[in-house]
């Protein structure tokens, strides 16, 4: 008993009122990332990962994300799964952080593919853990992407579908 409210006190700092529901805490939090996630993808300066206003004004973007979660409230049934999916942020900073600064640096590019993993297993987990609450908008597009569907050409054409399906090695029948 005595971690969960550990991981309350450290992942809820901020949190005051009374608890939410299951469905208040879902609905909300599922709205604060509803609302950073453009603010995520453009965090301000033009630019792109690995400028540094750009990779500054994301981090910060991102630390005012996790404030607004933090001042959420769960029920104490919901605190655990909750604190789980907190928790998952820090490690998703840091991860762009490093990259950030790899790229900054003008480190080759075969270096950053340690680091690029590193972000997207964070963000995975984090997409996880929100998941493990019942949250579908945080961290949605960290979802393992599916089997790309084979390149259409000359070396590999589209199937006619015009044509009936073939007989297997049986002869069918």
């Amino acid at each position: 008993m005595m971690w969960v409210l550990a991981i309350v006190v450290a992942a809820f700092p901020t949190a005051t009122g009374p608890p939410l529901t299951h469905a208040q805490l879902v609905s909300r939090a599922d709205a604060v990332c509803v609302r950073y996630t453009p603010r995520l993808a453009s965090p301000g300066p033009q630019g792109k990962l690995g400028d540094p206003a750009f990779d500054a004004a994301w981090l910060t973007t991102f630390a005012r994300q996790r404030r607004e979660l933090a001042a959420l409230r769960p029920s104490t049934t919901d605190t655990p799964a909750y604190g789980r999916f907190m928790a998952a942020l820090p490690p998703v900073a840091n991860a762009f952080r490093n990259l950030a600064r790899s790229i900054e640096r003008g480190r080759p590019v075969h270096t950053w593919a340690p680091l690029v993993r590193r972000r997207t297993l964070a963000e995975r987990a984090a997409g996880s853990r929100a998941r493990a609450v019942g949250l579908r908008k945080c961290f949605a597009s960290a979802k393992a992407p599916s089997p790309e569907k084979p390149p259409t050409g000359r070396d590999n054409p589209p199937p006619d579908k015009d044509k009936p399906p073939g007989r297997g090695k049986s002869g069918g029948g």
